[in-house]
């Protein structure tokens, strides 16, 4: 299995704060909603990061999530970053409901996975955590910051790794145990 050999350790964090919490996660569909109306305006394309910032006050957050999570892929030109909008980030634009948007976005976790692109620390840390959390929840275990600590730390770091994962969690799966495990076996039978 691919990802045994990663420690969350390794793993700075998946997002500030800002993204812990399902409300906070809730507005990620606007956030999503919002740069596919923005992508129709635009005579080429890409987006530039200056076009993000009317779109939330924390706008680097939603738009780094967005690229961890597949929605976005993003490519350095210069001095600035191009981001490119799929065909699912189009589509939730198309004002599709929350729950296709949850399949929408775990379809895109699923592309990431099938390219081999989930396991790169500094760039989808939040895919890895969130497979992680499955897998432990898979096994039996009830998970708490303890599983996300470096082995270092004495702040509020895990904490913020294990929220983050547990928001997101709930977030694409609403508390349904049995969709979670569904979705992990999917997952791992890309790997």
């Amino acid at each position: 299995m691919r990802y045994i050999c990663i420690e969350t350790k390794n793993f700075t964090l998946a997002a500030s704060k800002v993204l812990i919490g399902i409300t906070a996660l809730g507005r990620l569909t606007e956030f999503i909603r919002k740069t596919s109306e923005i992508m129709l305006n635009v005579d080429r394309d890409y987006l530039l990061r200056d076009e993000f910032v009317p779109l939330a006050n924390n706008y680097n957050d939603y738009l780094r999530l967005m690229c961890q999570l597949g929605l976005l892929d993003n490519i350095r030109q210069g001095r600035n970053t191009h981001y490119f909008v799929n065909d699912k980030l189009k589509m939730i634009g198309a004002g599709t409901a929350d729950e296709e948007i949850r399949k929408l976005i775990k379809d895109c976790i699923l592309d990431v996975v099938r390219q081999r692109k989930e396991s790169v620390p500094q760039e989808r840390h939040a895919i890895y955590l969130l497979w992680y959390y499955l897998k432990l929840k898979e096994n039996g275990e009830e998970p708490d910051d303890a599983y996300f600590n470096k082995g270092h730390e004495t702040n509020a770091y895990p904490m913020i790794r294990f929220n983050f994962t547990k928001s997101l969690c709930h977030f694409l799966f609403e508390g349904n145990l049995q969709n979670e495990l569904n979705f992990l076996q999917k997952w791992e039978s890309l790997l």
